[in-house]
């Protein structure tokens, strides 16, 4: 068996663009058990179903749940969100990804990166394909 080329192996991959926001926790979070903390994650669990809703947020959901859920230590500098977007620009994607409620009341920073997917299984890479050439988000 000979070993593929670089030329061989880059053009299997997908290369579908998409934005993928890290969400880091801050100082200023407070937990669900708190009146504030449980507000905020209704409106950020809206803000995020709007924008599904729209075709812009592809998936999303916290990060190491286990380690920092109930009872854990304090998720503040940890990153415990992503959520991929597809969006004309990445400042499109910046736009909605800084309307989230954490984000605006300093619970969380949310990072966006461009991210150009290059390895996925057959069936995700075309799932995928399919969302980001989908018109809207």
């Amino acid at each position: 068996m000979t070993t593929p080329t670089l030329e061989e192996i880059g053009g299997t991959l997908q290369n579908h663009a998409v934005f993928a926001v890290i969400a880091e926790t801050l100082e200023a979070w407070q937990p669900p058990s708190t009146p504030e903390g449980r507000r905020l994650l209704h409106e950020h669990y809206l803000w995020a179903k709007a924008a599904y809703e729209k075709g812009c947020l592809l998936f999303a959901g916290p990060l190491d749940l286990g380690v920092h859920g109930p009872g854990g230590p304090s998720p503040v500098g940890a990153p415990t969100g992503l959520l991929v977007f597809r969006a004309e620009s990445k400042a499109a994607a910046e736009e909605t990804a800084y309307q989230d409620p954490f984000h605006r009341a300093g619970f969380r920073r949310n990072v966006v990166h461009a991210w150009t997917v290059r390895w996925s299984q057959p069936e995700i890479g075309a799932a995928l394909g399919a969302a980001v050439a989908r018109p809207g988000g």
